[in-house]
């Protein structure tokens, strides 16, 4: 529900771009379909704006789909996207850099098909980092369950017989 809700709404998106471990990789997989299909759409000879449009779409984010429209509403009123592109947050500023100069010298569905496999492999990496963390967190949870439930187990066992031992204290005296 959370990851649907990112989709459409910015503050969740914001909230899940800005976690710990999951954040990153959530950042970098949008980027990288943003790069991926906008250098599709260039490729086939799409318009500029159709092409951020999509882009946009198929982040799955909230706030890189918001960029995009932004992006596509500049290419419709004739201006380059590079120039706003750069003012956008939401863009990495070498990413934006490289699309703007790009964009100026005629090679911008090459330089988007470079960043594309840049994600790729940058999400490719972050995976992996990812892959190695959960397993070291799920043992520190069910190390802290099985504490709790020693802890527990013996309280009420130990306290039960300190409760024993008052009452036979009390009956002797």
């Amino acid at each position: 529900i959370v990851r649907r809700s990112a989709a459409v709404v910015e503050s969740t998106d914001m909230i899940l771009r800005n976690l710990p471990l999951i954040g990153k990789a959530r950042r970098l997989i949008g980027l990288h379909r943003f790069c991926s299909v906008f250098h599709i759409y260039i490729k086939c000879g799409q318009k500029i704006s159709t092409g951020a449009e999509a882009a946009g779409e198929a982040t799955n984010s909230a706030v890189l789909h918001t960029a995009s429209q932004e992006l596509a509403n500049t290419a419709r009123g004739g201006t380059p996207i590079g120039e706003r592109m750069v003012l956008e947050s939401a863009f990495p500023h070498e990413l934006s850099s490289s699309i703007a100069n790009a964009e100026k010298t005629g090679t911008l569905d090459e330089d988007l098909k470079r960043w594309s496999g840049y994600y790729e492999d940058s999400v490719s990496q972050e995976l992996k980092n990812l892959s190695s963390w959960v397993p070291k967190i799920l043992t520190f949870l069910v190390m802290i369950y099985v504490a709790w439930r020693i802890i527990q187990f013996f309280q009420v066992t130990y306290f039960q017989q300190l409760n024993d031992a008052m009452d036979m204290f009390d009956e002797v005296f």
